[in-house]
């Protein structure tokens, strides 16, 4: 049968869009790996899945506490059977980014044939593909690493398709890798299930009438029972395995909880916040709160709040699932009959009828309700306003701290550092078969033998089981620096067995090597501008800090930071409105250390004015000190500053002598 010029039109244009989408976050993405901005260790966690799989099979797996990760995470087998093979071409990081701003807008074209299917018009099914490919949830999680969670919406969306088709057996094979290729598996195959349970027992009867009905609906409907045979296998499966606590409903004794806020408030600002380009009249439709309701149930009750914060991969599930919901309401409008509580509120000049009125009892006020339209419409203005407060990739993003937000500002996600380059310079010193223990966020290290990194409520094991660790203190996100934090321990450890050398130190980026006795191949400082001190007292104004006026005990402080042992030079760079007189004192430049346990003067030195060649000329006024010891902080303050002049400070740098 031959399209007409409009099907195709639009079709195009929903293919046309998830180009647009797959290229825009394809670059985002491979900007943000290469620029070492990945905020959390799934990138790493899921390339070391893959690459272990790819070279020993399903039971290796050497970056966790458990012994065979596809026991543990049973309904992640069928991503991997299915993904596997793309990623032999390319055993990479990369790969896997590309694969996932693939495949996630790609469940666009199954969601405009799922509309069409439903009788949409061809602009209804092509707004709502755009309210799918516009959602800032969507587009969150496709910037937060990598999961396997991006397969979910198209084989969601295809199951849906066959269900309404009447093809069982298609139903059955998108619905069993939907399911399997997210943590909510039992939540996807109970919104098809439950739906159909609800609505047979929705329909009028006496209630032994309606338990019949439904027992003969599942026994004699072939996709029905496909339904219900997936789920109780699932069920089967999952408590076999002993996962089902994976859940996060019945608890996991893997580990600590989550550290995540919990609050009411929380899973209410989730949930409407979620829900609100799908919520509003849908909410007056039986069918959108039946379809709804497992995944609204979850968010509500589920103790742990996991999954409520801004950019998380499971939200993927959660659009999906109300997207469909919103769908099945839409299809139901021309239908749809007015409550009588909302017609009796209705001015009476309204409801007067027409001969060219098809359902008289429809208030004129509520006549363009009948079109799906206008809700579509309305649905994409918000999509597209929250889109652009809280997409990763817009100009207005603000990144709000609700919730625990874990976008960046689109800034940041290709914002290059000099650790960063210092970095490019340092990995290559990493044999691709040396065991490595890092942090959570450099996934540019996975994909080898003997791969670890430390996060909280894990054990890494003995640091002499590593021959090389790898830390970087210079990291912008705030999410992500709680990764370094894990390893500090390690790497002061690391010190403590004196079994580790420096290899290269620089801009807070340290690699040691077990067994490594010389000076380090790399030295680079690490700079710390004016805004990045503290101040107790003097203005911070155009990137230079001035105190003038009174003597005070502490102009600057800071920047607490973790130091290695070795030798070391800290230039201070500062100038002075005067140079006279010669003698007087202005200030007093400090090294201090905390071992862990204590506070400890290294070196100090007062500055007078007769060290500067000029006014208002730069010099580097420079202090060596030796550390003996792993610091866990190093301040570098400006104290007992004086009056005698107006005094300036740009910035100070710390380099490691080689």
């Amino acid at each position: 049968m031959r399209r007409e010029p409009a099907s195709l039109v639009y079709l195009g244009l929903v293919v046309g869009l998830v180009a647009l989408f797959s290229y825009g976050f394809t670059e985002a993405a491979l900007s943000r790996y290469l620029t070492y901005n990945s905020s959390i260790n799934d990138l790493g966690y899921w390339n070391q899945v893959f690459w272990a799989t790819a070279h020993g099979g399903p039971a290796e797996w050497n970056a966790t506490s458990r012994a065979n990760f596809y026991a543990s995470y049973p309904y992640q087998f069928l991503g991997f059977v299915v993904l596997l093979p793309f990623y032999l071409v390319q055993p990479d990081p990369t790969t896997l980014l590309l694969l996932q701003a693939t495949l996630l807008p790609l469940a666009a074209i199954p969601l405009y044939f799922l509309a069409r299917s439903h009788n949409l018009s061809w602009t209804a099914s092509a707004g709502l593909a755009c309210i799918f490919l516009a959602d800032y949830q969507l587009q969150g999680a496709v910037l937060n690493d990598f999961h396997v969670q991006a397969m979910f919406p198209f084989f969601f969306f295809a199951a849906a398709l066959a269900e309404k088709k009447g093809r069982p057996l298609a139903f059955l094979l998108f619905g069993a890798v939907a399911a399997l290729t997210n943590p909510l598996d039992l939540f996807v195959m109970l919104t098809f299930a439950g739906r159909w349970i609800a609505l047979d027992f929705l329909r009028a009867g006496p209630l032994r009438v309606r338990w019949s009905r439904a027992w003969n609906t599942f026994v004699g409907d072939r996709l029905r029972a496909a339904a219900v045979l997936l789920l109780v296998g699932l069920i089967v499966a999952e408590l076999a395995l002993g996962s089902i606590g994976d859940y996060h409903i019945l608890g996991s004794s893997t580990g600590p909880a989550a550290p995540y806020a919990s609050t009411v408030s929380d899973r209410v600002t989730y949930l409407v916040m979620t829900a609100l380009p799908f919520v509003g009249l849908s909410l007056l439709s039986v069918e959108f709160l039946v379809v709804a309701a497992p995944m609204l149930a979850f968010l509500v009750v589920g103790p742990s709040s996991y999954f409520l914060f801004f950019g998380h991969q499971d939200a993927i599930e959660y659009v999906a699932v109300f997207l469909w919901g919103f769908l099945l309401f839409l299809t139901k409008l021309r239908t749809w009959k007015v409550p009588s509580w909302v017609r009796a509120h209705v001015p009476a000049w309204s409801r007067r009828s027409s001969a060219r009125v098809r359902d008289q009892r429809l208030p004129r006020l509520l006549r363009p309700v009948r079109r799906s339209e206008l809700p579509l419409a309305l649905s994409l203005v918000v999509t597209i306003a929250l889109m652009l407060s809280y997409s990763p990739l817009s100009p207005w993003n603000d990144n709000p701290q609700l919730l625990v937000g874990v976008n960046e500002q689109p800034s940041e996600i290709r914002h290059v550092t000099n650790a960063d380059r210092f970095l490019d310079q340092v990995l290559p010193l990493i044999p691709p078969d040396a065991s490595v223990l890092t942090q959570n966020n450099i996934p540019q290290l996975t994909g080898r033998p003997d791969f670890n990194w430390a996060f909280a409520g894990k054990y890494a094991g003995n640091v002499t089981g590593y021959q090389y660790i790898l830390s970087d203190y210079d990291i912008e996100s705030p999410f992500a620096q709680l990764w370094y934090y894990q390893l500090r321990p390690y790497e002061q450890q690391a010190f403590q067995t004196h079994q580790f050398g420096v290899v290269a130190s620089g801009y807070g980026v340290a690699l040691l090597e077990r067994g490594y006795h010389g000076l380090p191949v790399l030295t680079a400082p690490f700079y710390f501008s004016a805004s990045e001190l503290e101040y107790r007292t003097g203005n911070l104004s155009g990137g230079i800090a001035t105190h003038q006026g009174r003597s005070d005990q502490v102009f600057w402080y800071g920047p607490y930071v973790p130091v290695l042992p070795g030798n070391y030079t800290v230039s201070f760079n500062l100038s002075v409105s005067t140079v006279v007189p010669a003698s007087a004192n202005i200030v007093q430049v400090v090294v201090e250390v905390d071992n862990g346990t204590q506070q400890t003067r290294i070196v100090a030195q007062n500055i007078t004015l007769g060290q500067f060649p000029g006014p208002r000329i730069w010099t580097s006024i420079t202090l060596n000190f030796s550390l003996p010891f792993f610091a866990q902080q190093i301040e570098l303050p400006g104290l007992w500053v004086t009056g005698a002049a107006a005094l300036s400070l740009a910035d100070v740098e710390l380099t490691q002598q080689g």
